[in-house]
């Protein structure tokens, strides 16, 4: 047995990352603070998470309109064409910042969405102090993590909607309801392999990829992640572990969805 598959070995691991933990926590008081007063806003009520995939309509979020909902990335490309608002709002790549920065700012400043914002993208939005923003904690070696205590932090699950769902728990929610998750990524042969990163994340650059709801989510040349559906699979599938457990109801409402984790619903149906 290696040193790093040993019990010692775990047990530094998790040394460290309570050390971490209190190290971040003493520096950002009143951010914890702040997340504190969103522990069980909601609790016993329902919510909408919307991710970003094609079959994501505007008729749907047209039907989601008076729910509490949480958006994403760059959902803010429908507002022209809707009067949906999500209620929360969340981003956490740094690509997604990097070539949205100014529209997600216009978002900040819409007084009537709150924004809870990964914590590894603080700096992209320094001066704008009624943005949330929650830790990310190391993602574990065996299976994955899911985390109801933003005070703590989240796992990241390689996507934003996962720390959306981690958020949604953390407020309470009893029934989260997805949309638009259709979990299925067309990657063309033309995309250049930009490079990869410190943390093994595919860059490509953008050449007629079309995998969301919008005709301009993607501009040419623009640089972006390739998603990492199978750690993604082991994120969901611990979250229904955890939802099951705790009465908590995960529902998949995506109109065309690979998604087969949690159980498929027909939107209009289930409204």
């Amino acid at each position: 047995m290696s040193i790093k598959n040993s019990p010692i070995f775990d047990s530094l691991r998790n040394i460290r990352r309570e050390i971490n933990l209190k190290k971040y926590q003493n520096m950002n008081k009143e951010m914890i603070n702040r997340l504190r007063s969103y522990q069980n806003k909601h609790l016993g009520e329902r919510c909408f998470l919307v991710a970003m995939g094609p079959s994501l309509t505007k008729e749907d979020l047209e039907k989601i309109q008076d729910e509490v909902s949480f958006g994403c990335n760059k959902c803010f490309l429908i507002f022209n064409e809707s009067t949906w608002r999500p209620t929360y709002y969340s981003v956490a790549d740094h690509l997604v910042v990097e070539n949205a920065k100014e529209e997600i700012i216009s978002v900040i400043n819409d007084t009537s969405i709150e924004c809870i914002f990964d914590n590894q993208i603080k700096e992209q939005f320094s001066g704008y102090s009624d943005v949330i923003y929650v830790n990310q904690l190391s993602d574990l070696r065996n299976g994955y993590g899911f985390s109801d205590d933003l005070t703590r932090g989240y796992f990241s699950g390689t996507t934003v909607s996962y720390r959306m769902l981690q958020t949604a728990v953390f407020m309470g929610f009893k029934e989260i309801v997805i949309l638009g998750m259709d979990f299925n990524f067309n990657i063309p042969k033309e995309s250049k392999d930009s490079h990869h990163n410190l943390v093994k994340d595919k860059i490509l650059i953008n050449d007629k990829e079309v995998n969301h709801f919008h005709k301009d989510y993607r501009k040419k040349g623009e640089k972006w992640t390739v998603p990492k559906l199978d750690i993604q699979i082991m994120a969901f599938e611990a979250a229904k572990a955890y939802a099951e457990k705790n009465s908590i109801q995960i529902l998949n409402a995506s109109r065309n969805t690979k998604l087969e984790v949690f159980k498929k619903v027909n939107l209009e149906s289930f409204l």
